[in-house]
């Protein structure tokens, strides 16, 4: 069995960046006793010009938004990770995640006001991915505490540094360390861009 946990973030109002969003995902694997046996951890950003390459209906109204890239998260985990006849459990602290996929049949307002939402999740659907495995997607409540969906949020929301991200969490395995760990990233990205400013004064 597999437990997923992926959350997303999404700002297009940083004039200093063309990365407007980024995804977390945490991947827990578990063996036919129900025992952890391996966690997986991964971070991405995304520029307009990554996620209008996504979109069918690439208009920024429609396509630039946080609901996207929620979306985006749990496609994405899919894409990273190769799952086969496996049992799956998705988290997410995106409400409409969970009614799209238990009551799809309530989403038709949600579907005509965001018609690339609309697209990914048949195209999920009709994926082997979907077809592939047995696939349960549930709501968690957000900043509750709960430790794999707080990694998950961390993750999505400090992808200026990817690497960073994923190496941070796997060096503060206590979430009340990830106060720390948001401040060290955060401090890291300011001394790459104090020396890309300056190499661009030489240059």
């Amino acid at each position: 069995m597999v437990k997923i946990y992926v959350d997303a973030s999404f700002n297009d109002a940083n004039p200093n960046t063309n990365i407007i969003g980024g995804v977390g995902i945490v991947v827990l694997h578990y063996d036919y006793m129900g025992n952890m046996i391996n966690e997986e951890y991964y971070a991405k950003r995304y520029t307009k010009k990554d996620i209008l390459a996504l979109m069918d209906f690439k208009v920024n109204k429609l396509s630039l938004k946080n609901s996207i890239l929620e979306f985006i998260a749990l496609f994405e985990c899919f894409n990273l990770c190769e799952f086969h006849n496996e049992e799956i459990i998705v988290y997410s602290d995106w409400n409409e995640i969970n009614k799209m996929f238990q009551f799809e049949y309530k989403c038709k307002s949600l579907f005509r006001r965001e018609p690339n939402l609309k697209s990914l999740f048949y195209s999920f659907k009709n994926s082997e991915h979907y077809l592939d495995n047995l696939i349960y997607v549930k709501h968690v409540k957000g900043h509750n505490q709960t430790h794999y969906n707080c990694v998950a949020d961390f993750l999505a929301n400090y992808w200026l540094d990817c690497k960073l991200a994923v190496k941070t969490v796997l060096d503060n395995t206590d979430f009340q360390s990830l106060h720390n760990a948001k401040l060290n990233i955060y401090m890291a990205e300011n001394r790459r861009r104090k020396v890309r400013q300056s190499l661009k004064e030489i240059n």
